[in-house]
């Protein structure tokens, strides 16, 4: 059972977040109360003075509820019992219910397809494109603009590409985000607009384009997210590692753990046993889904500015021996938000 060392004020926000009971342990100059939280397998306690705000707050409101103990390791077990009861055979009973955390699921970036890295991606706005000289095709300063149909989100990015023809807007989408009209195809990955019909207009466009793989999650402002399970899915046929996969977690500015994978043998030897995903839908090769199961969760804490980055080391995408969107290569994180 975890220990934490808490301030008085923190002890009784703790009591109330989490419905504990209070326990102390009476002293000749002071008071030990402490709380046993055994979802958490974990206990939290402080030390206070006789004769002082915090003690004389404990005796008015909190000492006539508390429950008394002359040692600590006896409060503990007792608190233990009592919350945690056991069977006839001595085994633990175990009682499951719904968790009072908020799911939250997000998925990184396709580090196979430079046109979903969003996160850092950086926005044009009416760019005059290039006429190649056929009148059909216009280019872009840039490559690897953000398609959002191929991104796996939840809420709308805001960074679908427009095209316009001296000044009016001529791209349409549907709630996939899938382009619906016909008369301009758009090239994500050089960057250019091909028309159906031979224009001497002006055309300009306004788009993202990616920069870096970095992608990063964090929790809100006055709450910690708890990771205790991420699976990687890689379409099936691809090609030898580019390279390396990072996952790092980050206190403010310094990195203070993380995980690296050079390699296809690194992902199967730091996975739990994979399995296979049929291909369906769109899909064009079987899946290989490698889960990871942690005996010990991650937590990342707002008051902290805690975050996980995964990102590729050099920024060169993996590849296929043939190439299609809907190849992909990302890790999908399923965490519980809590208050902090």
């Amino acid at each position: 059972m975890k220990e934490f060392n808490v301030s008085y004020s923190k002890l009784k926000n703790i009591k109330t977040q989490r419905n504990l009971t209070y326990n102390y342990i009476e002293e000749r100059n002071n008071y030990l109360i402490f709380l046993v939280d055994n979802p958490k397998d974990a206990y939290y306690k402080t030390g206070v003075f006789k004769d002082t705000d915090d003690s004389i707050d404990f005796e008015t409101n909190i000492e006539t509820t508390a429950t008394l103990y002359s040692d600590l390791q006896d409060g503990i077990a007792d608190q233990f019992i009592k919350f945690k009861p056991f069977t006839g055979l001595g085994l633990a009973r175990s009682v499951t219910e719904k968790t009072d955390s908020t799911k939250v699921y997000s998925v990184s970036h396709n580090l196979g397809d430079k046109c979903t890295w969003h996160l850092k991606s950086l926005q044009i706005a009416g760019e005059s494109l290039i006429d190649s000289g056929d009148h059909l095709t216009f280019t872009s300063q840039h490559s690897h603009w953000i398609d959002t149909y191929r991104v796996t989100n939840d809420s709308n990015l805001g960074k679908r590409p427009q095209i316009y023809i001296d000044g009016i807007p001529q791209m349409s989408y549907n709630s996939q985000d899938k382009q619906t009209n016909s008369n301009i195809a758009v090239d994500y990955e050089n960057g250019y607009v091909l028309f159906d019909t031979p224009t001497s207009a002006n055309i300009t466009a306004d788009y993202w384009y990616a920069t870096t793989s970095e992608w990063e999650i964090s929790p809100s402002p006055g709450k910690i997210l708890i990771i205790d399970k991420v699976e990687g899915q890689f379409s099936n046929d691809m090609q030898v590692f580019n390279d390396i996969i990072l996952f790092e977690v980050y206190v403010g500015p310094y990195k203070v753990g993380g995980q690296r994978y050079k390699s296809a043998q690194d992902i199967h030897n730091w996975a739990n046993a994979p399995s296979i995903s049929p291909k369906f839908g769109e899909l064009v090769k079987d899946v290989t889904v490698f889960p990871w199961n942690y005996i010990s969760t991650t937590i990342l804490k707002s008051s902290l500015n805690m975050k996980l980055v995964i990102r590729l080391l050099e920024n060169q995408p993996f590849t296929w021996p043939t190439y299609n969107k809907n190849n992909f290569a990302t890790a999908t994180l399923y965490m519980l938000s809590e208050n902090e």
